[in-house]
């Protein structure tokens, strides 16, 4: 099984219907899941998505959100040993930025750049 990282803005758009990549957002992740691609969010991102829907919409909806992606998504501790890995290279994880939502997400889904891990 392959696995991808999502970038926070990926995550943000896919949650937030009124970001401008919204629906392409919800069409890559819809893909992962249907192709059975594990998908791994940093725990940094946690935060940053509850601040973001929190200040957009309700504290409640935020808690929902969080919990959604801690539910269906592996969470991944950051640290620095987390850090040299990604930058060594050659590992089999996806990184899935905002820049594949402005794409499309071609015809793999999450096929951003591979780091180690």
């Amino acid at each position: 099984m392959d696995s991808a990282l999502l970038d926070t803005n990926v995550v943000l758009d896919y949650l937030v219907d009124s970001r401008p990549e919204h629906a392409t957002a919800m069409a890559l992740l819809d893909q992962m899941a249907a192709s059975d691609v594990k998908m791994c969010v940093p725990a940094t991102s946690l935060k940053d998505v509850y601040y973001v829907m929190s200040r957009s919409g309700s504290e409640a909806a935020a808690r929902r959100a969080v919990m959604a992606i801690m539910a269906s998504m592996k969470i991944l501790p950051v640290d620095a040993g987390c850090c040299r890995r990604a930058l060594s290279g050659g590992g089999t994880t996806r990184v899935v930025t905002s820049g594949d939502v402005n794409a499309g997400g071609g015809n793999n889904p999450g096929n951003g750049q591979r780091t180690g891990g």
